[in-house]
Order: structure tokens, then C-alpha cells, then sequence
């Protein structure tokens, strides 16, 4: 059973779908059977609200947005690595007839990834991109795509290389230089 708290928020947010919906007050208080002085105090508190974040900055707008992105990819993230995991399943049967038999048995199933979680994810990231003007190039249209596939071997001696240069760095030797990069990528500065 809610508690206090819960069932006036519960409360609150049915007032403030209704009043959002074009009804007036008086509509309210006959939908919801409360009193005036319950719908308006609701609204009221839903004004101020409204009012408050409309004089919030983009700027903070924007946190809060980036801040609530960020816990839903974590969200997700830890959805998919909990499909990486074995389930456990229960088997129950019962037989019936001369005698009753009940037999229940556990087996572990393989895990089974579900991808939707990361295409979701990769959609909160590029929405965070969005947000923090990531996704738009210099002119403000969008950065071309790579031409090529990124593979971890890639990675691995793109890695190699960059340890490579700031130890030298540290050493004040001069960098070696570095390959051919694959198309697609802007040269060095």
C-alpha cells in the first residue's frame, strides 16, 4: 500500500495530466472527486514547477539531461551484462492418475545476450553526443563517417605507438613517425 507521500504525488500527477489536457479546475475536482482547495493547491504547485524551470538556464537544463543520460546507459549496460550471465530455470511436472507424483528440478540455461541493450545505449550516446555538440563538424554539419572497419589489432598498435611517442616524449627523444593512418582520418596537427 502507498504511503502519504506517494499517494499525493500520485495525486499530483493525475491533476497535472488533466489540467495539461485542457480541463479546468472545476472539471478536475468532479473527475478526481477532491476538493477545490485540494485541485487548486495541486495546481498551484504545478505552476510554480513549470515556472521554475522555465527560468532554469540551457545550461543546467542540459546537465540535468546529461546526468539523467548517463544513469540510464549505466541502467542498461548493467541489463545486458545480467543477460551474459547463466539463468537458472525451475522445472516442475506432476503426474497424475493411480498416484500423485510431484517432481520440480532446477537447470541452468546458457546465457543469452540481448542487443537491444547496447543499440539502446548507443542511442542515450548519441544523444549525450548531440547535447554536448559533439555530433556537428566545424561548420555545424555532422563529421563524415570513417571509411573503414576499426579492429582491435588497430587499436592495439594505434596503443603502442601513442606509449611509444610519450615515453620518448618523457625521454626527449624525438617521436618516431608515425604510419600511414587509414582513410578517413584527419592528419595529425
Amino acid at each position: 500500500m502507498p504511503g502519504k507521500a506517494e499517494h499525493l504525488e500520485q495525486r499530483r500527477a493525475e491533476v497535472e495530466r488533466l489540467f495539461f489536457h485542457g480541463e479546468t479546475e472545476a472539471a478536475i475536482v468532479r473527475i478526481l472527486g477532491l476538493t477545490p482547495r485540494q485541485v487548486t493547491g495541486c495546481v498551484r504547485l504545478i505552476r510554480n514547477s513549470h515556472l521554475a524551470d522555465l527560468r532554469r538556464t540551457d545550461e543546467e537544463k542540459r546537465a540535468d539531461l546529461l546526468g539523467e543520460l548517463g544513469q540510464v546507459a549505466r541502467d542498461l549496460q548493467e541489463g545486458y551484462e545480467l543477460t551474459l550471465e547463466p539463468r537458472e530455470t525451475q522445472e516442475s511436472s506432476r503426474v497424475t492418475g493411480n498416484s500423485v507424483t510431484e517432481r520440480i528440478g532446477y537447470r541452468k540455461e546458457a546465457p543469452q545476450p540481448d542487443p537491444r541493450f547496447m543499440e539502446e545505449k548507443r542511442q542515450c550516446l548519441e544523444l549525450k553526443a548531440r547535447l554536448l555538440g559533439l555530433d556537428k563538424g566545424p561548420g555545424g554539419e555532422r563529421p563524415p563517417e570513417p571509411e573503414f572497419e576499426i579492429s582491435l589489432i588497430d587499436h592495439e598498435d594505434e596503443f603502442a605507438r601513442l606509449t611509444e611517442i610519450v615515453e620518448k616524449g618523457q625521454t626527449g627523444e624525438c617521436p618516431p613517425t608515425p604510419p600511414a593512418l587509414p582513410r578517413g582520418f584527419p592528419p595529425p596537427q
